[in-house]
């Protein structure tokens, strides 16, 4: 929990109080994994001004922190599941199917179905593989169960090895593991 809260601290907390007020990210629209990023920038003295915008935590008071200018907004969207959508067209065009496209197409919770299939739920004759449809098979720990799979399913092709997944998991998803068990996933 201090791990985590310290990275909160030097990550975020920081940039935010050296930014005296103003913070600006650098978005990279794509980059060699398929993925967006964003990240600080420095002054011309310099000095980090900036933070990774795109990934503020959801817990804690870090997000509450952010205040727009007078007479402006702050505006934020997060499109469900963009990032596989854009992977499993990818993976049609590049190799003529994808299993996760066909998914897609029917409608199902890709992080829900993911974890069923780990967990060696049988899910072959079901017609609704929606989030509300998914989640009682996954058992006790279904929300634990789906978060292990958002992590897995956002770290991996974004193009984390195990070693990075274990902090990747920890740290966005609350989800722990050792190096053994990120190289099993």
């Amino acid at each position: 929990e201090f791990k985590n809260l310290d990275k909160v601290r030097s990550v975020f907390l920081n940039p935010l109080v050296q930014a005296q007020g103003r913070v600006h990210g650098r978005f990279n629209l794509l980059t060699n994994t398929g993925r967006t990023s964003c990240s600080g920038r420095k002054n011309a003295a310099g000095k980090r001004i900036g933070l990774n915008l795109q990934n503020i935590p959801k817990a804690g008071e870090v997000r509450a922190g952010f205040r727009s200018s007078p007479g402006t907004f702050i505006f934020a969207c997060d499109y469900s599941c963009i990032e596989l959508l854009a992977l499993s067209q990818h993976l049609l065009v590049k190799l003529g199917w994808s299993k996760m496209a066909e998914a897609i197409k029917r409608g199902a919770d890709i992080h829900g179905l993911s974890a069923a299939e780990r967990l060696g739920v049988d899910v072959s004759t079901l017609t609704d593989l929606s989030k509300a449809a998914l989640m009682p098979l996954l058992g006790p720990n279904a929300d634990k169960e789906r978060d292990a799979e958002k992590a897995k399913n956002f770290g991996y092709p974004g193009g984390l090895g195990a070693v990075t997944f274990v902090d990747y998991a920890r740290t966005g998803y609350g989800v722990e593991m050792t190096v053994e068990q990120a190289r099993e996933v």
